[in-house]
């Protein structure tokens, strides 16, 4: 090694499938020596950066993507990236860059091994052996599906999730959405199965654009763990959470459907804790019938309205929560 080098060691690594593509997210790098009297390295004099060479030259040059960095701990470094497709021709190619502390020991030694994952195939530029260079790629994906980014937006109680693919193989099928409240134990709230906007769209290597829709009860933090389903297999992409923040007012909403049969969904948001009251009258002012009463936290709530004995025709629905008094208008067409 040389401490503190300007130009560090480069080692140039392919890395490609007999057919196909597969995905590569990241690397697990040990530091390794089997020569009788050598020093390693101390971990804290090591840092690994890997670059993807767009240039094939076993060079960093400008412009080209950096994947991530990591130290070393235990002699093993973990190099965490997002997905990069490993094609069948031309391979990916990965530059990993080895810089040394200028205050270390330049008698110790450092060597690196490659194990190769069973669908991906490694070789490189380096003067090496099987036996010497212990960097094992044990983090593959062989998803049919590259996802490049996932974003939440959040409107009051509404969250909106986007996903954004680059590749997609054609045994992709779509993604699951599951949801938490302590990111633990989460339950499925939108699937491919019966979400069309969650299907695949079979664009191949353009990729596509995906979007969930989901709206939440409660304020608080909210977890959503975004899967990604094969014909084969299927695997989590990403997990991202949300804050649904307490409503800054009272809001009645209108009633959905509206016109409706038989049954209809009121909301209302409250900005702290009330005795609630929802009553329904008809087109004369006559109280037909309380739909709730009780008291409610700060938040988002829903009454569903069931009118299988109520005549066809104009109602009104009266939410009463402390001093606010709120006031819509529903259809009922049977």
């Amino acid at each position: 090694t040389t401490p503190g080098a300007t130009d560090v060691p480069m080692l140039g690594i392919d890395f490609s499938v007999q057919a196909g593509y597969a995905y590569l997210s990241g690397l697990k790098v040990k530091k390794f020596v089997n020569v009788s009297g050598k020093t390693l390295v101390p971990d804290d004099k090591v840092t690994l950066k890997a670059y993807v060479d767009a240039n094939g030259n076993n060079q960093v040059d400008a412009g080209e993507t950096l994947l991530g960095s990591a130290s070393f701990s235990s002699n093993l470094a973990n190099l965490i990236f997002s997905p990069q497709t490993v094609p069948t021709s031309p391979p990916l190619k990965i530059l990993l860059a080895v810089d040394i502390a200028s205050d270390a020991d330049p008698t110790h030694w450092l060597a690196l091994k490659v194990d190769s994952p069973a669908d991906v195939t490694i070789t490189s530029v380096a003067d090496k052996s099987s036996a010497n260079y212990p960097l094992s790629n044990t983090q593959d994906i062989p998803l049919p599906v590259q996802v490049v980014g996932i974003k939440a937006e959040v409107n009051g109680n509404v969250v909106k999730l986007k996903i954004k693919t680059q590749v997609e193989r054609g045994d992709f099928v779509g993604f699951n959405i599951y949801r938490s409240k302590d990111n633990d134990k989460y339950v499925l709230v939108g699937s491919y199965v019966n979400n069309s906007s969650l299907k695949a769209k079979g664009l191949g290597p353009y990729g596509g654009e995906y979007e969930f829709v989901d709206k939440v009860v409660e304020s608080g933090k909210y977890y959503y763990k975004i899967e990604a389903v094969g014909r084969g297999e299927s695997r989590e992409v990403e997990v991202i959470n949300v804050d649904i923040e307490i409503p800054k007012r009272y809001v009645l909403h209108q009633n959905y459907p509206n016109p409706f049969n038989p049954t209809t969904t009121i909301e209302f948001e409250l900005p702290v804790s009330a005795n609630v009251v929802l009553e329904l009258y008809n087109i004369s002012g006559q109280k037909v019938r309380e739909l709730f009463n009780g008291k409610l936290p700060a938040g988002y709530h829903k009454v569903v309205v069931d009118g299988r004995d109520l005549a066809s025709g104009v109602y009104f629905y009266v939410l009463k929560a402390n001093d606010f008094v709120g006031v819509k208008k529903m259809v009922l067409v049977k």
